[in-house]
């Protein structure tokens, strides 16, 4: 930086007054040939002045947007778990590919050209993915609700529309009575039109059940519903088929660019509302690109034996109301209820959707038995249904009340159903600051105990193969819940059966962000019984908690909690569960009262539950960082055994680097105190990046290199060991 005074000037000064000027017009040549932002000038205190040239990054700015929004983005085809809107910062001058995806709409991509120092917008409209063979088409052609023309077919609807056009209730209908795969599009006319259904018939809109119908609502391309359906003339309850807006009940049934408004049931309803089955197998339904204000949102229940490769992608769902854990999930897939069997769900895509309001998204294999169904007499339980191969990825949840994302295998005495191969990832959850309770961002289990009296034990059922990753979980009670029998209401009948023989394998927790969570961060346990009935005999295997940032600013709860049997104030009888081989490695755990606690069991009621596990290069921030006990708060006869690498091994400590500023390559002397005697399961980052590079390796000395991917400027040298990670030195990286 170069600074002046304000000079003073005198006849016999005018030496100095020239050098002045000369030195001024190096100063404004030079800058002028820097990039733009690249040169600044400032008033300073009292009158003087300051002029300096600031360092240009010379790097480029992409932010990139879609519609509809929360699309999987890339930049060059790397996939860093980011949706649109998105900003990638420091990105080199010249040509980049970014592509646009979102499952069932045509993927967008583009090559951008970027520009140092500057910033570049860009914006993608998807569009639904049409058939490529399309053997009927029809245009909507008014907003009337009338039924007076030909619907027999779409040729003779065309041949003889009746006096008022085409209706959307006419399109449909003949679309069902008409062979192959037909299209329903609007004319250019209906833009912002909305249709109020039964203003004319005083009737719901007919189902979707004559296969391959494609209804498109986006009418300019945009990738915005442009046309709007109004149910405030149906009173029913949301049970009621009137209360729902259109139900697909066929497979190849596409449902996209619409809005539903005033609708008391669900907006959009995949299958018979009643819950029947018309066929063996269902496949290639789609939910795209929809709005809908209403009491519920999207629900896709038991409609045959098999339903495979259902896509609920790129809605947005506003429910009229923040609600209670009672209420149905924005977007709801169940694949069974009451006295179901045998039925598989396969490959299912729920993806970026907006949800906003009460529950998000719920998937449950066996959903509800008889009596939770309203239906009188003896109990019936659904059994042996299975969902296999499922995505819940790009989502947003905003001012959740309950529950973000729960994955179920069965609930309420359900027994022997199965999830596996499940993905949840790049979800976004937040929750309303005004509801408490037991709101929690994403849970997954086994088996939800029976509540009622006279259920019998959910039992059997398995959750396997599951992966939960880069998610974005803040203001939870919980932020991750992993349980294999999970009972979670205080109010739980004493005579309910509970949970038994329940099991979660195979499950990795890794790389996720869970903020301000009052209660807990990560919750695993093979069983827990916050009521009366019992869980007994339950099994978590196989889980991997890694890699996750577990950070509250007021501290408060716990940041992960492995426990193999816990028991609530009720006393419940929690006995014979088991946690084997979990393991807890390289999360973040700031901010809480309590950092890592494991647990044989908790709570008096816990009796001769097993805990397996081990952890290593955890860095805990808290007043409590450790608690590992085979009994916790009155439990007895559990055990542990865990392998805690960190409480053998001392945090790092960096007392000097030499030199402290080289550039990318250079080798860099890191002296201190507990770094180990080799660089197995350790490392030293400079900034975000970590050295691929060691000369040697001491427990009081390092050399290694400064990464070619450390970025220039001042940073931060941090060493990371199984005690930890140690304090952070500054460090300048040299061009």
């Amino acid at each position: 930086m170069l600074q002046f005074g304000a000079p003073t000037r005198k006849p016999a000064n005018r030496r100095r007054a020239y050098r002045f000027f000369g030195l001024a017009l190096i100063l404004l040549t030079f800058a002028l040939a820097l990039p733009a932002g690249a040169f600044a000038f400032r008033e300073g205190g009292g009158g003087a002045s300051e002029v300096w040239v600031a360092h240009a990054s010379g790097l480029g700015t992409i932010v990139v947007d879609s519609a509809p929004t929360r699309a999987d983005v890339r930049v060059d085809g790397v996939d860093a778990g980011r949706s649109t809107p998105a900003t990638f910062a420091s990105l080199s001058p010249g040509e980049h590919r970014v592509s646009v995806t979102i499952p069932g709409f045509q993927t967008w991509e583009r090559t951008v050209t970027v520009a140092g120092d500057a910033t570049t917008n860009v914006q993608a409209a998807l569009v639904v993915a049409l058939p490529e063979t399309v053997s009927a088409e029809v245009v909507v052609t008014t907003t009337s609700d009338g039924a007076d023309g030909d619907d027999s077919s779409i040729a003779a609807l065309q041949a003889c529309p009746g006096p008022d056009g085409i209706s959307l209730r006419e399109a449909l209908n003949a679309a069902n009575r008409t062979p192959g795969t037909k299209v329903i599009r609007f004319a250019a006319a209906l833009h912002d039109a909305v249709i109020t259904v039964g203003l004319v018939t005083a009737d719901r809109l007919p189902w979707l059940d004559g296969e391959n119908i494609w209804i498109i609502g986006d009418i300019d391309g945009d990738g915005t519903p442009d046309v709007t359906l109004d149910g405030r003339l149906f009173h029913e309850s949301v049970g009621h088929p009137n209360s729902k807006g259109i139900a697909m009940t066929s497979g190849g049934d596409v449902i996209s660019g619409l809005r539903f408004v005033n609708f008391a049931g669900d907006g959009i309803m995949v299958g018979e509302p009643d819950g029947s089955s018309p066929a063996d197998i269902i496949a290639d339904q789609r939910v795209l690109g929809n709005s809908i204000e209403g009491g519920q949102g999207i629900a896709a229940g038991s409609v045959a034996l098999t339903r495979s490769r259902l896509i609920i992608a790129g809605n947005q769902v506003t429910l009229t109301s923040v609600m209670t854990g009672d209420s149905p999930a924005a977007i709801a897939v169940c694949g069974g209820s009451g006295n179901s069997h045998d039925n598989r769900i396969l490959d299912t895509s729920i993806a970026s959707n907006t949800l906003t309001n009460g529950v998000g998204i719920g998937v449950t294999a066996g959903d509800a038995n008889t009596q939770w169904m309203g239906i009188p007499g003896p109990i019936g339980y659904a059994e042996h249904i299975s969902v296999q191969g499922l995505t819940i990825d790009h989502n947003q949840c905003l001012n959740t009340a309950f529950i973000g994302i729960t994955v179920c295998a069965a609930n309420f005495g359900n027994s022997d159903c199965a999830i596996s191969d499940v993905m949840v990832r790049d979800n976004d959850i937040s929750f309303a600051d005004s509801h408490g309770g037991l709101i929690i961002g994403i849970r997954l289990e086994a088996g939800e105990m029976a509540f009622n009296a006279g259920e019998q034990a959910t039992a059997r059922n398995a959750l396997t193969h599951v992966a939960v990753e880069r998610n974005r979980i803040e203001g939870a009670w919980i932020g991750i819940v992993v349980s294999a029998s999970y009972g979670w209401d205080w109010a739980a009948h004493p005579l309910a059966g509970g949970g038994a023989e329940n099991v979660i394998s195979d499950v990795v927790i890794a790389g996720n962000e869970v903020r301000d969570s009052k209660e807990c961060g990560i919750d695993a346990n093979a069983s827990v019984a916050l009521g009366q009935p019992p869980c007994r005999d339950s099994t978590l295997s196989g889980l991997v908690i890694s890699g996750n940032l577990i950070a509250n600013d007021a501290t408060q709860g716990v940041g992960i909690r492995l426990v193999a049997g816990m028991s609530g104030d009720e006393g419940a009888s929690v006995v014979g569960n088991a946690v084997t081989d979990a393991v807890i490695t390289d999360n973040t755990v700031t901010g809480f009262e309590q950092g890592i606690w494991i647990a044989g069991g908790y709570l008096p009621g816990a009796v001769g539950n097993t805990l397996t596990g081990s952890s290593s290069g955890n860095s805990v921030t808290a007043n409590e960082p450790w608690r590992i006990a085979a009994d916790s708060e009155g439990a007895s006869g559990n055990t542990v055994t865990f392998d805690a690498a960190e409480l053998d091994s001392p945090v790092p400590m960096i007392a000097k680097l030499k030199p402290a500023s080289a550039k990318r390559g250079a080798t860099v002397t890191i002296s201190g105190s507990g770094f180990g005697t080799n660089s197995a399961a350790r490392s030293v980052k400079f900034g975000t990046a970590k050295c691929a590079s060691y000369v040697s390796w001491s427990d009081a000395q390092i050399k290694c290199k400064v990464p070619a991917k450390a970025k220039y400027g001042k940073i931060s040298v941090t060493v990371t060991t199984a005690g930890g990670v140690s304090n952070a030195v500054s460090f300048t990286v040299k061009r």
